[in-house]
């Protein structure tokens, strides 16, 4: 016997967006199509309703997780961090969560606060996946400028008016 199908109507993933759905009308297809698309920032864990409207909230600029409160708290239960002097020198280190995410995720080393040595400073570094959950997406993770010099600059015309300025400057030889 030969039966006939409905055409699937389901959304694809592309085809929803979480700052413009009305989470308190959308189906239970929009919803798994939501789930699909932002698998990658989305809790694997708890509410899933409850992780999507938090979501939207942040990627409407409605919740900022950047300005929440930091706490020893949090490390101890997303972090698995066990060291009392470490996360004791964090809590009084950051305020917020911004700014422990921009260390936590792009400092050149983490050893620099008390209390953290290399195996700490490997733990908070493996926490970039629970942080970029938390402000769901890399991008909303605000950036850090810990005042380290990079060995490559991005001004080479300077560096090309230098060396045009010597070649000019005959007092200026080349030894060697």
């Amino acid at each position: 016997m030969h039966r006939e199908y409905p055409e699937n109507t389901a959304p694809e993933p592309a085809d929803v967006d979480i700052e413009s759905i009305d989470m308190d009308t959308i189906s239970y297809a929009e919803e798994l199509a939501l789930i699909r698309r932002y698998d990658d920032v989305l809790w694997k864990k708890g509410n899933t309703r409850g992780n999507l409207v938090r979501l939207q909230a942040i990627r409407r600029g409605e919740r900022d997780p950047a300005a929440e409160p930091f706490s020893k708290q949090w490390l101890s239960t997303h972090g698995r961090l066990t060291s009392s002097a470490a996360k004791r020198a964090l809590g009084e280190e950051f305020e917020t969560m911004g700014e422990f995410a921009a260390w936590a995720c792009y400092a050149t080393s983490l050893t620099t606060v008390d209390h953290v040595g290399e195996s700490t400073a490997t733990t908070i570094r493996n926490l970039r996946p629970t942080l970029v959950r938390w402000f769901g997406g890399e991008e909303y993770i605000p950036q850090y400028d810990d005042d380290q010099e990079t060995l490559v600059t991005d001004d080479t015309d300077e560096d090309d008016g230098n060396e045009e300025a010597a070649e000019d400057d005959p007092s200026i030889t080349a030894s060697g």
